[in-house]
C-alpha cells in the first residue's frame, strides 16, 4: 500500500440510522448495550452491501460509508449501489421486528446515493492510510443521505445514478436542488423498488406528485396544493407530498420573487 489514488468512475453510498440521537440516549447508563446494538446493526449491513460487490469505505459512529464500483470494477455499480440499498432497507425491517420483540428502539436507515468520477485510492499519511474517494460527488451523497429527512424519504440518489439505472427501477424525481456552496442545480429522485416491484396503491401518488411539481415549477401553487391533498388523501404517509405541499403553502403566504428559479437550497 502506498498514499496514492487514481480517477475512477464509481457509485458513492453513505448511510445513517434515523434520529440516532434519540435512538442512543435510551443507553445513556449502558454504553455497553448501545454497543452491541451498533455491532448488531452493522452486522446486518454489512453482509448485505459486500454481496452486491460494495467494498465497505469505513463506519463512522452509526454511519456506513461504502464504495461500488472500486477497488473491483463493475460496470453496473450504480445498479448494484441501488439493489444493495433496498436489500439493506429489507434487512432493516427485519431487524426491526427483532428490536421490537426484545422492547428495544425502532432503528430506521437513511441512504444516499451518487455516481461520478472520484479520486479513490489510499489516502492520509504515512502512519495511517484509509482507502477511500474523495470529490464533490462524494460530498453529494452524503448531502443526499441528510436530505432525506427533509423529504420524508429513506433512499435518495443523484441524476447520474439515476440515469444509470432509470430502466431498471423505480423512482420518482423529487425537487431540483443547490447544494451549500455550489452554484449549478442538481436533479435528485427517490429510489423506491426495482422495476416491476412497485406497489400498484403507490403508483397514483407517484404520478400526482410529478404533476404536482410540476405545477409549483411553473409557480401555479394552489393548482399544487390542491392536487397534493388528492394524494396526501389516499396516501398520508408519502413524506415528499407532505413536503411539496407546505412549500406551496408557504409560496402561497410569501410569494417568490421574479428571481426565483425553482430550485431548492440545500444548506446541510
Amino acid at each position: 500500500p502506498k498514499l496514492d489514488g487514481e480517477k475512477h468512475h464509481i457509485t458513492a453510498f453513505f448511510s445513517d440510522i434515523k434520529g440516532f440521537s434519540t435512538f442512543s440516549e435510551r443507553f445513556r447508563e449502558d454504553p455497553k448495550g448501545l454497543m452491541r446494538l451498533m455491532n448488531r446493526y452493522l452486522s446486518t449491513v454489512t453482509p448485505v452491501l459486500t454481496r452486491h460487490g460494495a467494498c465497505i469505505d469505513k463506519y463512522i459512529g452509526d454511519a456506513v460509508v461504502a464504495l461500488f464500483g472500486a477497488p473491483v470494477k463493475h460496470p453496473d455499480h450504480a445498479l448494484r449501489a441501488c439493489k444493495g440499498a433496498l436489500d439493506v432497507q429489507k434487512a432493516i425491517a427485519s431487524l426491526r421486528e427483532q428490536f421490537r420483540a426484545e422492547g428495544l428502539p425502532d432503528v430506521y436507515t437513511r441512504i444516499g446515493l451518487n455516481t461520478d468520477e472520484l479520486l479513490v485510492g489510499n489516502i492520509g499519511s504515512e502512519q495511517l492510510m484509509d482507502y477511500t474517494a474523495i470529490g464533490d460527488g462524494m460530498n453529494l451523497a452524503a448531502r443526499l443521505e441528510g436530505a432525506n429527512k427533509a423529504y420524508g424519504t429513506l433512499i435518495m440518489m443523484g441524476e447520474n445514478t439515476y440515469l444509470q439505472v432509470k430502466d431498471h427501477v423505480e423512482a420518482r424525481e423529487l425537487d431540483t436542488v443547490r447544494v451549500a456552496g455550489k452554484t449549478q442545480a442538481v436533479c435528485i429522485y427517490e429510489l423506491l423498488a426495482l422495476k416491476g416491484e412497485l406497489p400498484a396503491e403507490k403508483a397514483p401518488t407517484l404520478t400526482q406528485y410529478a404533476q404536482a411539481l410540476s405545477l409549483y415549477r411553473e409557480r401555479k401553487f394552489n393548482d399544487a396544493v390542491t392536487l397534493l391533498q388528492v394524494a396526501l388523501k389516499a396516501d398520508p404517509a408519502d413524506g415528499p407530498s407532505q413536503q411539496l405541499l407546505d412549500r406551496c403553502k408557504t409560496m402561497l403566504e410569501t410569494p417568490p420573487g421574479s428571481e426565483w428559479d425553482g430550485v431548492t437550497s440545500l444548506d446541510k
